[in-house]
């Protein structure tokens, strides 16, 4: 399809910026595939008469799917109007004569959310591995970012106001720790399937196998062989549950990688972060002079979307009425959507990351301009000599002002703080956050300047 008539920004503006291993997975045709393995995988293992080679003959439908394939089984959907029934019926004429025998076996006993509960969690479950990669790329601009900066020193800003100084090698540490913990918990995620029939209750199975613990442990050795983890107690529908786990930890990844691109855009606008000039580019179509973050903005307005879809989902794929309505189907369908709008965010987070260079002495400017930071030091140093009421002291001869150097030194003597804080200055009023920047990713810190 020309990308100019899709509909979907995914497949048309950004259609160069999905790779195909994404497409290849939450695409019709990557459904399609999905259910064509499980119907197979299922008929070989219904089927323990065939040969080890008819095993080879059935998986290679699989391997050799194409579009072609995929083709032959949306026109034998125009016919059946269900598309389960359809990659059923597509296995049946994929099979040679001697292989006849076992196509009463295609799909036996199974309703159709058998075959598409599986696929999906499979879908997800090999998508998590792509998304989890970028991630870690991420984590890995951000921590090297958190060491070469890490006594880059700069006013903190809570509330939008001059704050205790910070370095902006700790910030980045901070979002390389929560990207790594949220992370960590979205690739433990467990994925689930299920083979319960028609209503959960196993009632065609149950019709030629009386030991339902003999019938149970086999669907659980099938749906385990599949790198699943099998569950019993069900509708027609696997619960989702499972899903909505692993998509409330994507959204978790999208919100803090919102923060990270609202934090840069700041720091571009504050001057902290110089962008790359390329020369071929047009940061505006009438003021030739704008070099724009649009990576950053572009990244927030993709996972915002990403998050919106995911937290929907989440909440709404878990519940259906009674045992089953048709409502999950087409919301199942754009799990792609959302996981690929998270996808595209953190690809241009990483694109602005490598546009952009520190611009160390504005911050060390704006930092020697603000000697009111040091504030905090001051009153706490008071409280540590025993000076009663020092925060209300400090409070009247600094808020709302702003101090130089000279203000400060005078403070000192006043308050007899000279030899407590005799090195004491924006710059050196920083803690441990070079020492923090430092440590984030390694076993051990490394020495600070």
């Amino acid at each position: 399809m020309n990308p100019l008539l899709a509909i979907s920004p995914i497949d048309g503006r950004y259609h160069d910026s999905i790779p195909d291993s994404m497409r290849l997975l939450f695409s019709e045709y990557g459904l399609i595939k999905k259910r064509l393995f499980v119907e197979i995988e299922w008929l070989i293992f219904q089927s323990p008469e065939i040969s080890e080679k008819d095993k080879i003959f059935l998986r290679a439908i699989v391997i050799n799917y194409d579009t072609q394939s995929a083709n032959k089984i949306k026109e034998i959907e125009k016919i059946t109007a269900h598309d389960v029934k359809a990659t059923e019926l597509f296995i049946a004429q994929s099979l040679p004569a001697h292989l006849a025998s076992i196509a009463p076996k295609i799909h036996i006993g199974l309703t159709s959310e058998d075959i598409n509960n599986i696929a999906y969690s499979l879908i997800l479950q090999e998508s998590s591995l792509i998304i989890q990669s970028q991630v870690k790329t991420l984590i890995g601009v951000f921590v090297a970012l958190a060491h070469e900066q890490h006594d880059t020193y700069m006013i903190a800003r809570t509330h939008g106001q001059a704050a205790t100084p910070t370095s902006f090698g700790k910030e980045m540490a901070v979002y390389a720790d929560r990207l790594t913990r949220v992370s960590n918990q979205f690739s433990t995620c467990s994925y689930y399937g299920k083979i319960t029939g028609a209503s959960g209750s196993y009632a065609t199975f149950a019709l030629f196998e009386k030991d339902a613990e003999k019938t149970i442990r086999s669907h659980n050795t099938f749906i385990s062989n599949l790198g699943l983890l099998p569950i019993q107690y069900t509708t027609q529908i696997a619960s989702h549950d499972d899903i909505a786990i692993a998509l409330s930890h994507l959204s978790s990844i999208g919100t803090i990688i919102k923060d990270a691109c609202v934090d840069l855009w700041l720091y571009c606008s504050y001057g902290y972060l110089l962008l790359k000039n390329n020369k071929n580019e047009v940061g505006s179509s009438t003021m030739p002079h704008k070099i724009n973050p649009i990576h950053f903005e572009n990244a927030e307005g993709n996972v915002e979307l990403g998050i919106c879809m995911a937290q929907y989902l989440s909440r709404s794929l878990p519940c259906s009425r009674l045992q089953r309505d048709l409502s999950g189907s087409t919301k199942m369908r754009n799990l792609g959507v959302a996981v690929s709008h998270i996808y595209l965010g953190i690809s241009n987070l990483l694109s602005g990351l490598s546009r952009v260079s520190v611009h160390k002495e504005l911050m060390a400017k704006e930092l020697d301009n603000h000697w009111e930071v040091i504030a905090e030091a001051i009153q706490t140093a008071m409280r540590k000599i025993g000076i009663e009421n020092a925060y209300d002291i400090i409070k009247k001869e600094s808020r709302g002002k702003q101090l130089t150097k000279d203000d400060v030194q005078d403070m000192l003597i006043k308050y007899n703080l000279q030899n407590i804080l005799k090195d004491i200055s924006p710059s050196t009023f920083t803690g441990y956050a070079s020492y923090l920047a430092l440590k984030i990713g390694l076993d051990e810190p490394k020495e600070t300047k």
